[in-house]
């Protein structure tokens, strides 16, 4: 007997159908400072900021930044308790606090609390629940003090950050996203005014009031409050009377409508929804599911908020943010997590029927039954399930579904549904009879009951495929054809795993197997045989092929499992595979099928890839964008009338609308969530340039966008202009940049984003760069010191150039003193020796001469005066010579020299003569100068000897000053005419040579004496 479970009641479609709401968790385990999420902001940076019961937290869509109070730095944020965050127009950030009021500086990130009156700065608690702000960027907030207060701005600028009090003893309240109100609770009175201008809107007075705890006003003009612990429809025309009751219960905590004019009411027991502002229907409760891991974390909900992309965030009280994407709500699904659901997870063969669905799983075959004969009611809000099958197998009887393992179906022409299961044939059922019929290895051909798909074709042909090769029956014979004939493998005809059979327009057979693909005419006749070959880039791309899709314009599309998707050329006979790197999620595909707009979708083992074959661009969708899972059933696919997807996975049935499915068109912000300066964090102003000095070798920066929705599916590429040649790209779990040693100048660092396989968005992220130079780079240094050292160039070569000048003249200057010295070398061999020579010769020719006559009475006088002369020449000859062989003369060698001579001239005269010298004896002369100094003295005492009649000479050599030698040679004589001073020769020779000498000379001569005097520098 079959085991029919058959449901008759009416109860909401989301019994069967968790589509409604699925919440992505963002709590602590993503870096929130705690659970509890008292209110939320998205800024105009797109940086998300959570006011928790733990300190401010800011979320840049890569990590997040918690500011807390610190009781020693007044600079701090007044209190961790946040209640409310307000952003306003000029991006400055303003946050209510359990105690008091906050302007945060974002340049600076510096807190500074507002102060109403003095009695603030001792009472610690001040809660500020709610703030706005104008068209004029004016602030306004209340506290618990019910102090109404404004903090008027000045361009922007909020110097001195004193309020004023508008009004005292009366609550704030957010009334709509345009407009507030004000109670005065005292005189039971609500004003309402307009954001913008502060313009009164309405006002109204009942006794009903003073009890207010929160009030929403519709889009629709709408009043709705929660009155004590009840939520209330407001009369706006009568003075605000409550005219129905819409929910009762404690522990109401805030209202919100988002722009879908959805109103949500949060509460200590969930979230009640509804739809279109339409307040008279009942509400759809969303609450926490322990099964289920997609829904509230927590029931207890303490803010509603929703940012410019239109997601939801529900800040709990210990759960964290939910975070609900509307658009994720067109993915629906049927999962098991309760009798009235499906039987099993696992889902693998799908089948419509007008309003029936079948739904095979590996624990059950499911049957259901919608009402209007369209399933897309199934997923409609407002349908109502009506009846549900659920069938097993049972071995106490032959009537019964074969297996509880189903992973195929179709129907035959007959209307017989007919079932494969994994483990023990087929089943067909006539729904009529209600009648099961068996078909498997006992009584048939078949040599497997293991069966992989079922196809029903246009001549009303069944076609099975199994592990062990496919089967044909003919409804109209009754036989079965098997394709495992010695004459079919012969043929080319696979005996191995045959996992899909597809028919064409052109009613052929196409067989996909773990061997290829096998396609052949509908009486089974072969056509051709397509495998995958090495180094043919036209053939399949693998063998082992899942499924087969036939496009609008007769295309066929095949998937396979691990070549990712072929297109079939049918003029060419030719493949053409798309694969991940053409933007597939996966190369493991199950099952393609084209919708309505003509798109394709596939199946894969990473989720869904929709392919566009116009723009050739592929749209990928994971468990991210509300897929159940991302891993999906083997061939295990198929489209409605309406134009719905059914996909199975092991998750559950996925089902969808392409048409409902909107394309995400808005561009990712992207901002610098970092900057870093030889590794060391710096505070970055988007308003300036980043300006580096010469010490600063290395910056890195972390780039991030905060776009929630896509944060799974954001690829970035990154550019520094001036430097890097092209893009580089980078992942979101890893996107920084480090540059080191850049050469100075100007750059622009740059980067872009993508949506997975999209075209790069026009919107970047642009910083500008300076590499300054140290002032020794820098162009004016350079020009000055290029200019200095073409100076300092062109003084050493003047200098090396003089140098080398007074050196040339120098040596010029020597060798013409070598010349005069040799001149005078040779004047004075030739003025004596020469001349003595000359005497000699003279003499001696002349005794010569006479000796030649017979004049023998040559006087021996004159032989003997001959000889003297002779030996006086040899003498001044060694002297002149001595001093030519010295490099340099000490004055004491010239002093012994003298006293040498002077020993001779005293031998051969009468005179006596006295050498004293006082004189330092390292003291050095030139030789030209020692022989001229020499010769000086030499001529005085020969004058003296000869002409002064003298008995006594002296000869003192002396140093009175440094570096100045004197000389003088006295002796006590007749003296020296005046004539004889200015006319003899042998005075001229002196003062020639003290000239030489550079020195100066005086010759003082009386009847007493003469006296020579000269001086000389050493």
């Amino acid at each position: 007997m079959i085991l029919r479970i058959i449901i008759f009641f009416l109860i909401p479609v989301s019994c069967f159908c968790q589509s409604q709401f699925r919440f992505e968790l963002f709590s602590i385990k993503d870096g929130l400072s705690q659970n509890t999420v008292n209110c939320t902001l998205k800024d105009s940076e797109g940086n998300y900021w959570f006011g928790t019961q733990d300190g401010l937290n800011k979320y840049d869509g890569s990590s997040v930044k918690i500011y807390r109070y610190n009781k020693n730095d007044s600079t701090t944020i007044s209190d961790n308790f946040i209640l409310c965050i307000l952003e306003d127009k000029y991006s400055n950030l303003w946050i209510g606090t359990r105690n008091g009021f906050n302007f945060f500086d974002r340049k600076t990130e510096k807190f500074t609390k507002i102060i109403i009156n003095e009695n603030e700065k001792t009472n610690f608690h001040n809660n500020v629940f709610f703030a706005f702000n104008d068209e004029n960027a004016n602030i306004f907030f209340a506290n618990s003090y019910c102090q109404f207060a404004e903090i008027s701005h000045n361009n922007g600028q909020f110097p001195k950050l004193k309020p004023s009090v508008i009004k005292n003893n009366v609550t704030l309240f957010k009334l709509s996203t345009n407009s507030y109100c004000v109670l005065d609770s005292s005189r039971q009175k609500i004003y309402s005014y307009n954001y913008k201008n502060n313009k009164l809107l309405w006002k109204a007075e009942n006794s009903h009031l003073k009890n207010l705890k929160a009030i929403l006003e519709t889009s629709d003009e709408k009043i709705i409050a929660l009155i004590s612990d009840t939520v209330f429809l407001l009369d706006k025309q009568n003075n605000l009377k409550p005219v129905k009751a819409i929910l009762s219960q404690k522990a109401f905590n805030c209202f919100f409508e988002d722009s879908k004019h959805n109103i949500w009411i949060g509460s200590n027991n969930g979230l009640y929804v509804f739809d279109n502002c339409n307040v008279n229907n009942v509400p759809t409760v969303v609450v926490h599911n322990s099964e289920n891991i997609n829904s509230l974390s927590s029931n207890n909900i303490q803010s509603i908020y929703e940012d410019i992309g239109g997601l939801i965030w529900i800040g709990t009280s210990e759960g964290g943010v939910n975070v609900y994407d509307p658009d994720e709500n067109c993915f629906s699904f049927f999962n098991h997590y309760s009798d009235i659901s499906l039987s099993a997870n696992s889902v693998y063969g799908i089948y419509q029927d007008k309003n029936e669905l079948w739904i095979a799983t590996n624990s059950g075959l499911n049957h259901l039954v919608f009402e209007n004969n369209k399933i897309t009611k199934v997923f409609s809000k407002n349908n109502r399930l009506i009846l549900s099958e659920k069938f097993y197998e049972n071995n106490n009887s032959s009537n019964t579904i074969c297996s509880n393992f189903i992973t195929c179906i179709t129907k035959d022409k007959q209307n017989n549904f007919w079932f494969g299961s994994n483990d023990k044939g087929i089943s067909i059922y006539n729904p009529v009879l209600k009648k099961w019929t068996q078909l498997n290895t006992k009584n048939s051909v078949l040599k497997t009951d293991v069966i992989f798909h079922l196809l029903c074709s246009s001549d009303g042909k069944i076609w099975i495929s199994t592990m062990v090769g496919f089967y044909c029956y003919d409804p109209f014979t009754d036989q079965i054809k098997s394709f495992l004939s010695e004459s079919s493998v012969k043929n080319g005809f696979p005996s191995g795993y045959i996992i899909s059979i597809f028919e064409d327009s052109k009613k052929t057979i196409w067989v996909a197997s773990t061997l290829g693909i096998f396609h052949l005419t509908n009486s089974g006749e072969h056509i051709a045989i397509y495998k995958s070959e090495v180094n043919n880039s036209k053939s399949l791309s693998y063998n082992i092929v899942t499924s087969f899709c036939e496009d609008s314009k007769g295309q066929l599309w095949i998937t396979t499992l691990g070549g990712g998707i072929n297109i079939f050329d049918s003029e060419t006979e030719t493949f053409r595979s798309l694969t991940t790197k053409d933007g597939l999620l996966n190369d493991i595909t199950h099952k393609i099928i084209e919708d309505q707009n003509h798109n394709l979708w596939i199946s894969t083992n990473s989720g869904l890839s929709c392919y566009n074959i116009e723009k050739k661009m592929f749209t990928n969708y994971t468990k991210n964008e509300g897929l159940i899972a991302n891993e999906f059933s083997q061939n295990s696919g198929i489209i409605n009338n309406d134009g719905e997807l059914f996909f199975g996975t092991p998750e559950g049935l996925v089902v969808f609308n392409p048409a409902k499915i909107k394309s995400d068109i808005s561009d990712i912000p992207i901002i610098l969530s970092s900057l870093k300066i030889n590794y060391i964090l710096q505070r970055y102003c988007s308003e300036k340039n980043i300006d580096l000095y010469y010490n600063d070798k290395t910056v890195t920066f972390q780039f991030t966008s905060p776009d929630f929705r896509n944060r799974e599916n954001i690829h970035y590429s990154f550019q520094l202009e001036g430097f890097d040649n092209e893009w580089h790209e980078a992942t979101s779990s890893n996107s920084i940049a480090t540059y080191t040693n850049l050469p100075f100048g100007k750059y622009n660092f740059k980067v872009r984003v993508r949506k997975g396989n999209e075209e790069w968005q026009k919107t970047e992220l642009s910083v500008n760069m300076n590499v300054i130079p140290p002032f020794w780079l820098k162009t004016w240094f350079m020009v000055f010191e290029i200019s200095a050292i073409i100076f300092i160039v062109i003084i050493l070569v003047r200098y090396y150039s003089q140098r080398k000048l007074k050196n040339r003249l120098q040596k010029i200057e020597m060798q013409q003193k070598i010349y005069l010295e040799r001149e005078r070398i040779s004047r004075d061999l030739h003025d004596n020796v020469g001349s003595h020579l000359t005497y000699i010769i003279t003499t001696l020719d002349n005794i010569s001469y006479k000796m030649e006559k017979g004049e023998k009475n040559v006087s021996q006088d004159k032989i003997s005066s001959l000889s003297d002369f002779s030996r006086s020449t040899m003498q001044e000859l060694r002297e002149s010579i001595w001093a030519l062989n010295k490099e340099n003369i000490s004055l004491t060698e010239l002093k012994d020299k003298i006293c040498e001579y002077s020993s001779r001239m005293a031998s051969a005269s009468n005179m006596n003569f006295d050498i004293e010298f006082l004189c330092a004896t390292n003291i050095y002369l030139k030789p030209s100068n020692a022989i001229n100094i020499y010769r000086i003295i030499q001529e005085s005492i020969n004058n003296s000897v000869k002409h002064s009649e003298a008995k006594n000479l002296t000869v003192t050599i002396s140093e009175k000053e440094e570096n100045f030698i004197y000389i003088e040679v006295k002796d006590n004589g007749k003296g020296i005419s005046e004539i004889s001073k200015n006319n003899g020769y042998g005075l001229k020779n002196m003062y020639g040579r003290v000239k030489d000498i550079h020195g100066q000379i005086t010759i003082d001569s009386g009847n007493k004496g003469t006296k020579i005097s000269f001086s000389f520098p050493v």
